[in-house]
């Protein structure tokens, strides 16, 4: 793989290392010459831990979130009938 640093431009300034197709953008300046790079793989069974351990991670959050607006609901809910409620 071929990298190089880049300088993005413009509101969200940010350097970074890229492949070539940032040499062809506008919105990206290369800063260094081009390095070949080998990135040696991990094995796939950590791989895929790291992924199952990521989806986990989203699905809670995700699922907290949900809980919120439910519970954000049921919380509006009881104020309507605390209102309406008649002795």
């Amino acid at each position: 793989m071929r990298l190089a640093k880049f300088k993005r431009l413009g509101e969200h300034s940010s350097e970074s290392v890229c492949e070539e197709w940032a040499d062809e953008h506008d919105a990206y300046v290369r800063l260094s010459e081009f390095v070949d790079v080998n990135f040696p793989p991990l094995k796939g069974d950590d791989v895929v831990q790291k992924q199952l351990n990521a989806l986990d991670r989203t699905e809670s959050a995700l699922r907290d979130k949900f809980q919120s607006a439910l519970n954000g609901i049921e919380h509006q809910r009881a104020e309507l009938r605390a209102i309406t409620h008649k002795a």
